[in-house]
């Protein structure tokens, strides 16, 4: 019996020489096969030869987007080097299958596109995507590992509607793009709405749409933010600012999944996943009665909170290491890193403007830094610090901040102090000790206790026994 050889995914990209190149990255996490045509007669042409899964299109004039697709039935991915909402809205009306920008949005396009017709060519790609995408949120701490796997869960239903709640400056936007880019509807649009950033007046007519004629002023039809994200996503930022009068109508759009344009005598349906965010406390508002009940639980159907940076423990220098890392590439500079001085300041504070504030701060320390270390004096803190990690007496800030780091919290603390001290001093334990205020054989007791002792040679540090042997 004969067995069928199994085709190799095949993209055609029809580009420039130099907007091919530029998308070559991108296309060979999905693509085995690139066949490249530089202008529309040498794509359809390919086209024409058969097997190819994909066409991507870059910077397409309407007219060839057009014929294209007249011409053939394989999906078209616009790539839009400068992307425009109005020439968005114009390709997915023709019929190009998303519209995307180059990079990771035009990979995570091809991968769904490509899945949904070949799984199992795609799945292991699908999964490599799925470890890059999580990687642009920054943590090794336990409660954001549970973050993580709630948005994975969520992912994996593209209908579900989700509620992100968080103080400002956690990165709800971060956890909104990887629900998006996870999901089914990765190739569609994500649609951003702030909602305290639109005036309630204009606010419906930027939602839904309007009718040319419908109001004074309204001299051609538009498109509203849940028509753009058809398919795809919408993410209605600062939900708890919503006025009481839009919270109504959008009731009815998540209960119906339709839309009705201002001055329109028909709803269009909806196939649109809604992602809320918040830094509010919304139940809070409920009982005030400034935001509406029924709109809370249709929002909420699955939430997921972000942690403030405070609880997250030793992300806090995880995070800083990588900002540095990415001024310097940014800005052109050569900081090797932060002293011990700096990284037990930045410890100390409370960032009540979490990661944003410690993203800014960085920025402004390097900016007008020399090379080489940062230094607890370049670090210009916003309020004074809630607590001291190793100071010999303790205050009602330090203990404020401990109960912040939810269940054991005393233990999570010590011991992401105590690992912070090892690095610092290079596994001694007498300078480790002495950073942390206390005395060696205490240290060593809660060594043992945390299960920090390296394996073998009696249970003490290897760096410690080279030290003692030399």
């Amino acid at each position: 019996m004969t067995v069928a050889t199994q085709r190799a995914v095949r993209v055609v990209v029809c580009a420039s020489a130099a907007e091919q190149e530029s998308l070559r990255s991108a296309l060979s996490e999905v693509a085995a096969e690139l066949a490249v045509a530089p202008d529309l007669e040498s794509c359809l042409s390919l086209v024409a030869d058969g097997g190819v899964d994909a066409i991507v299109l870059a910077s397409a004039a309407p007219e060839d987007l057009s014929r294209l697709l007249a011409a053939c039935t394989v999906p078209v991915v616009v790539v839009a080097f400068q992307p425009s909402v109005h020439e968005a809205v114009r390709c997915m009306r023709l019929g190009a299958h998303s519209y995307v920008a180059p990079g990771a949005e035009l990979s995570d396009s091809l991968h769904a596109l490509v899945y949904a017709n070949r799984p199992e060519i795609v799945r292991p790609r699908w999964a490599e995507s799925e470890r890059l995408i999580l990687t642009r949120i920054i943590s090794r701490a336990r409660n954001m590992a549970d973050v993580l796997e709630r948005v994975r869960s969520v992912a994996r239903t593209p209908a579900t509607t989700a509620l992100i709640e968080g103080e400002s400056g956690v990165g709800k936007e971060l956890i909104v793009e990887a629900i998006h880019r996870l999901s089914e509807r990765a190739g569609q649009p994500l649609i951003p709405v702030t909602c305290s950033a639109i005036p309630e007046q204009l606010l419906e007519s930027e939602l839904f749409g309007h009718e040319k004629g419908s109001f004074t002023g309204a001299d051609a039809d538009h498109v509203g933010r849940f028509e753009m994200a058809e398919g795809g996503t919408i993410f209605l930022d600062e939900i708890g600012e919503l006025p009481l009068t839009m919270q109504a109508k959008l009731l009815r759009v998540l209960e119906d999944r339709m839309i009705w344009r201002l001055g329109s005598k028909r709803p269009r349906k909806l196939n649109v996943r809604v992602v809320a965010a918040t830094h509010r406390d919304l139940r809070q508002m409920v009982a005030e009665k400034t935001f509406r009940a029924d709109l809370y639980y249709r929002l909420s159907v699955f939430t997921i909170r972000v942690p403030p940076l405070r609880e997250r423990g030793a992300d806090v220098l995880h995070l800083a290491d990588y900002f540095v890392e990415h001024f310097n590439r940014e800005l052109g500079r050569s900081i090797t890193g932060l002293s011990p001085s700096a990284k037990a300041k930045l410890v100390a504070y409370d960032f009540p403007g979490n990661v944003r504030e410690l993203k800014n701060l960085l920025e402004a320390a390097i900016v007008s830094s020399s090379d080489g270390l940062l230094e607890a004096g370049e670090l210009h803190l916003s309020q004074r610090p809630t607590g001291s990690a190793g100071a010999a007496k303790s205050s009602p800030g330090d203990a404020r901040l401990l109960l912040r780091f939810g269940p054991n919290a005393l233990d999570n603390l010590e011991r992401d102090a105590i690992e912070l001290a090892m690095r610092e001093a290079m596994d001694n334990q007498t300078q480790a000790a002495a950073l942390l205020g206390i005395q060696r054989l205490a240290l060593a007791r809660a060594l043992t206790r945390h299960g920090l002792r390296r394996p073998g040679h009696g249970g003490r540090p290897r760096k410690q026994l080279n030290e003692e042997n030399q």
